[in-house]
């Protein structure tokens, strides 16, 4: 559903037109229904996006993309899985072992997030690319438009609905009615995230096949045996 549909669905419910429940107001209410609907989870389906970064010449932070919201894994483009570690353990720990030199070369096997950057450790070599899996950050570019559409899964207009229901309840005093709908939103909320965020893949899994050791790094292999 649109911006339209959903102000329409919700001025239907509340048996009012635009005079009573004008478009700016609506869509404030639609657009909290959409921030807290999405707020306890990072990692929805639709969200999955991959990013590619390149290192830099003088070993300085790679800049991450602008709408990277979680970050799965780090590949760089010689196959090699790098191992997630804090900003502060791998300041302290390379300090130690090459006197803090972030620029020294080799291929790194670990990597930290720190503000906009990400770090390679223990060095980088400049002709390396990394790919990034991850979740994007959720879009609120849909507001107030009436063709856009909110950046979810449509399961979950329902409770967009609901909410919004709840806050022009609320609007007019009417607590009853209002904690109805909220009730009602909270259900609605919980079970659809439960279908949207169960596995995808239902088939039988193989454990301790696909990836290999490599000095005690790892390789992403991509011919399964």
């Amino acid at each position: 559903m649109n911006v339209e549909e959903l102000r329409t669905a919700v001025r239907a419910q509340l048996d009012l037109d635009k005079e009573d429940l004008g478009d700016a107001l609506l869509d404030q209410y639609l657009l909290e229904a959409f921030q807290q609907t999405t707020a306890n989870e990072l990692r929805w389906p639709w969200l999955e996006t991959s990013w590619v970064v390149n290192a830099t010449s003088d070993g300085s932070p790679a800049p991450l993309p602008d709408d990277i919201g979680a970050v799965a894994s780090v590949v760089s483009s010689e196959g090699e899985a790098l191992e997630h570690v804090s900003h502060e353990d791998a300041e302290n720990y390379f300090a130690d072992s090459i006197g803090g030199d972030p620029s020294s070369a080799g291929s790194p096997s670990m990597y930290s997030m720190w503000g906009t950057g990400l770090h390679l450790w223990p060095g980088s070599k400049p002709d390396l690319a990394f790919t990034i899996r991850g979740w994007r950050m959720l879009r609120e570019d849909w507001y107030g438009l009436s063709a856009g559409v909110p950046d979810c899964d449509s399961r979950l207009h329902s409770a967009l609905i609901h909410y919004a229901i709840s806050r022009a309840y609320a609007g007019q005093e009417d607590d009853v009615l209002s904690g109805m709908y909220l009730s009602t939103w909270r259900a609605m909320t919980a079970v659809t995230m439960t279908s949207i965020m169960r596995a995808r893949y239902q088939g039988r899994i193989t454990m301790g096949r696909g990836v290999v050791g490599h000095y005690g790094r790892r390789r992403v292999v991509t011919d399964f045996l």
